[in-house]
């Protein structure tokens, strides 16, 4: 029922062939040191728990800000409600509103383009439909995780959902993001082919095949 527009879909199914993930892998400390480097070979910023995203957080110095941000080779962005959470976490008391989360995401938006490095929206998905949350507050609440039935809207979103959701960015940065999720992949799917788990013959079938669906399927 979410699949008018499939173009995300065939991203993320590809994504997790190309590097594979395991959808239930422990979440490591994200660090330079522990290498947020995809198999592919490339850095991102990744989520909240990111090194930019802490830096930003705690007011680091622009040294800082610079040294991370030139570090990776792309920056992320993801929807409000996926750090909603922060507002009412005592830890973050920078962060009071929804309002202040956008301004996080500004922030990273102008670093982009103040670095020239690519700033992709992604949804961090961990399930498909938002009812779905309900297996992964089953596998939370068995790892003891308390907050287990406090979950993030992490599901997967169509175009339509995440232009709206980056609407605050204005219409052209919107669109500009999102699509940079899947152009900037297939992009680095091509360059980086020794990187992967892939052979070179496998590699091109398969990002040939994802880009003629992402046309065929943005046309619906």
């Amino acid at each position: 029922k979410r699949w008018k527009n499939l173009s995300a879909a065939v991203l993320a199914v590809g994504m997790l062939a190309a590097m594979g993930i395991s959808a239930f892998a422990g979440a490591a400390t994200e660090n330079q040191a522990q290498a947020q480097v995809q198999p592919t070979g490339m850095k991102c910023t990744k989520c909240e728990a990111g090194e930019l995203y802490q830096a930003i957080l705690r007011n680091a110095p622009d040294t800082e800000i610079a040294r991370l941000v030139n570090f990776y080779d792309y920056l992320e962005i993801q929807p409000v409600g996926n750090n909603r959470f922060m507002i009412a976490d005592d830890k973050h008391d920078m962060i009071s509103s929804e309002e202040d989360l956008k301004e996080i995401n500004r922030k990273i938006v102008k670093l982009g383009e103040q670095f020239k490095k690519p700033v992709v929206a992604t949804c961090d998905v961990h399930f498909l439909d938002p009812e779905d949350e309900i297996y992964r507050r089953i596998i939370m609440a068995g790892q003891g995780f308390k907050d287990a039935d406090e979950q993030a809207p992490l599901f997967l979103r169509t175009t339509e959902e995440m232009l709206k959701e980056f609407a605050y960015l204005g219409s052209e940065k919107a669109e500009e993001i999102y699509k940079a999720a899947y152009s900037y992949t297939l992009d680095l799917l091509k360059k980086n082919q020794s990187n992967l788990i892939w052979s070179k013959s496998a590699l091109e079938k398969f990002a040939s095949e994802l880009h003629e669906k992402i046309l065929a399927f943005e046309n619906l």
